[in-house]
């Protein structure tokens, strides 16, 4: 099942772009976002729930990925995994007026 959705995450990657490009998408305008984001993101969970239920059956398929648990169980994971970051940026970080301080490139100093 792994190999099966790497190689479609890869045919997703290089294919689906002119495939959708193909189906006449728009990119311009306030059409264009919508059709960008299902363009970005139908792409990336379309083909997995596919496989997962040409492998283990539709009523399974979200089972087989691990789509039915918890959402807040899944949320407190990752705030969890994210505390230690945030406190070290807290306890070490500087606080800057300038929105671009620290970014390559820029004539700002941070102060």
């Amino acid at each position: 099942m792994a190999f099966a959705t790497l190689g479609v995450f890869a045919l997703v990657e290089f294919g689906w772009p002119y495939l959708l490009d193909a189906l006449g998408f728009d990119r311009a305008g306030p059409r264009g976002l919508v059709d960008l984001t299902l363009r970005h993101y139908t792409g990336y969970w379309f083909p997995p729930l596919l496989l997962a239920a040409l492998f283990f059956g539709p009523r399974r398929a979200l089972g087989a990925l691990g789509l039915t648990g918890n959402p807040a169980r899944a949320v407190a994971v990752g705030l969890l995994g994210t505390v230690p970051m945030f406190l070290g940026y807290a306890l070490h970080g500087q606080l800057s007026a300038s929105p671009r301080c620290g970014l390559p490139g820029s004539t700002s100093n941070g102060a």
